[in-house]
């Protein structure tokens, strides 16, 4: 149902999401697996705008990968699994702070606002 108030359509999308997120992530997967050329060229056109990004991910898995870089728990809540990096600053690779899924999405919504 079409709301006339974009920003009250956005939040009922975002609690359906949070309400339906596993069969959202099935849907996702399978659309994937469906369309791989698809994915290859929003991959590849999210590369091509995003270069500063990619040199900053590929540095950081090649120095966990090299072993000067190692994961630790999530900076802000001490969880262990699934960590991710978080870059403030893409000029400064190799500084990252370990985030848990749920916090690191909590600072990208914070950085968004």
């Amino acid at each position: 149902m079409p709301y006339k108030d974009p920003v009250k359509q956005k939040q009922c999308q975002n609690e359906w999401y949070l309400r339906n997120k596993e069969l959202t992530a099935e849907r996702r997967k399978k659309n994937r697996a469906k369309n791989p050329e698809k994915k290859r060229e929003y991959d590849r056109l999210w590369a091509k705008a995003h270069r500063k990004e990619r040199s900053t991910h590929a540095k950081v898995y090649y120095a966990l990968k090299m072993g000067k870089l190692v994961k630790g728990p999530c900076n802000r809540c001490g969880a262990t699994e699934n960590i991710q990096g978080h870059h403030h600053d893409y000029d400064k690779p190799l500084d990252v702070e370990w985030l848990c899924p749920v916090c690191h999405g909590k600072e990208h919504r914070k950085v968004k606002s």
